[in-house]
């Protein structure tokens, strides 16, 4: 969508702010069904576009995103537009500094159009946001409006967070990327981080090329988590490259899946096969089948993890004013007030044993595919199931869901899971995959 129409901006014969006028004929026309955004900054975006095309007329643009418009999910500062995260005890909150990300992305030259609708601190239930491909259905959950607003084509790429599964399953109800690179590859300060070791900084957007030129010029200006080497890759979007060997798995989500959804998955690995991948499941390898059955206890240690870290500061908050809690974060504040340090150290231990069995698998295979959500998106205000999400964010690597499967006549994304560090080689494979042809 961006990457694609740059070339006008650096000829002369389009510009970023034309770009952005055409995001905006979209907002006007679809943002009071879809609600995709909770503020917006209509002049603040104009003037920054008008900079913007004007450093392309110069010949001195800041970066390949220059001009870039973005929706950022409300957990993430910004020192222009409030920063709510979905509850009233922020309202109105504004922060002095924007979040890391939000800052490398603006000296790069993108800029904030508005911040996009979250579930209440980013933890669980629904916000008013619809999807945009369906207005009874569900955008997912906690990054719904960020899917909702790059489907809509309200934004290029929209940031997002996932604790649980809040990129990839709104990217699969919505029909977009959502990609979730390897933990700590992205900086995430000035960020609500509800699980400090599991919660993933990423980004849903249309198109894979803007998805990786806002994170690759992000990663460059603000790295990643300290003492996290940051993103690896390079500047280029990435190439095809087809995968050689595919493990595709179950997870603890196959019983929870739709029989369409199951067949839709098999009859792509089929169409793999055909074109010449070797595609293994458990049925073919005893080291997948050991490694489908740990993938059975991902759920018990993701749960004890999370109750455990999110402790604090939801404590305090339900010590001010239970009333402003939903009832989800309250039952979670209390499943974490029973979990003993005894107990989350034992689930810390069980995630190395699952990273060390997970990294075992990258000598043999190129990548791990599965679902990404149990079926098509539920009907509104569902958020549907996190399940098929949980084993890329308890062991940390890199996720995507790409819109290459359908289901109830509305997509399904596909996800590729790939290995610690290696999150420009599963997008190169990624480029490679197609849907498979009506």
């Amino acid at each position: 969508m961006f990457a694609d129409r740059r070339d006008g901006f650096i000829e002369g014969s389009s510009s970023p702010r034309v770009f952005l006028e055409e995001r905006l004929e979209r907002i006007a026309a679809r943002e009071p069904d879809v609600k995709a955004f909770v503020h917006l900054d209509l002049d603040a975006a104009r003037a920054a576009a008008d900079a913007s095309s004007q450093r392309y007329r110069e010949g001195r643009p800041l970066s390949p995103i220059d001009g870039m418009p973005l929706g950022i999910k409300d957990v993430f500062d910004t020192r222009d537009l409030p920063t709510e995260m979905g509850s009233p005890f922020h309202l109105g909150r504004r922060a002095e500094h924007d979040a890391a990300h939000v800052y490398a992305a603006r000296a790069a030259g993108a800029f904030v159009l508005g911040k996009t609708v979250t579930s209440m601190f980013a933890i669980v239930g629904a916000g008013p946001t619809r999807n945009p491909l369906d207005l009874s259905r569900s955008p997912g959950a906690t990054s719904a409006g960020s899917a909702a607003a790059a489907a809509a084509g309200m934004v290029p790429v929209a940031t997002g967070s996932q604790a649980r599964g809040s990129i990839l399953r709104p990217a699969s109800y919505c029909g977009v990327y959502g990609f979730k690179p390897t933990y700590g590859a992205l900086n995430r300060a000035g960020t609500l981080t509800p699980g400090k070791s599991y919660d993933h900084l990423g980004a849903l957007a249309q198109s894979l090329d803007d998805l990786w030129l806002l994170l690759w010029e992000v990663a460059q200006r603000a790295g990643g988590d300290p003492g996290y080497p940051g993103l690896f890759g390079q500047a280029e979007p990435p190439s095809p490259r087809p995968p050689a060997r595919i493990a595709l798995i179950e997870t603890a989500g196959w019983s929870e899946a739709t029989d369409e959804a199951k067949a839709a998955l098999l009859s792509y690995a089929d169409d793999l096969r055909s074109r010449g991948v070797r595609v293994v499941t458990r049925a073919d390898d005893e080291d997948l089948a050991r490694y489908e059955d740990l993938l059975q206890q991902v759920t018990g240690h993701w749960e004890t993890i999370s109750h455990y870290e999110t402790l604090w500061p939801m404590q305090s908050y339900r010590d001010r004013d239970p009333t402003k809690l939903s009832a989800p974060i309250l039952r979670g504040i209390e499943n974490g007030e029973r979990i003993t340090p005894a107990a989350y150290r034992a689930s810390l231990t069980w995630r190395e044993t699952l990273r060390r069995a997970h990294a075992e698998l990258s000598g043999r295979f190129d990548l791990l595919a599965t679902l990404s959500a149990t079926g098509a998106a539920p009907t509104f205000p569902q958020p549907g199931s996190s399940t098929f999400n949980e084993l890329a964010t308890l062991i940390g690597v890199p996720a995507l869901s790409a819109p290459l499967l359908a289901a109830e006549g509305l997509p399904l994304g596909l996800q590729l899971i790939g290995f610690r560090d290696r999150d420009y080689a599963l997008l190169e494979y990624a480029r490679s995959l197609q849907p498979i042809a009506p």
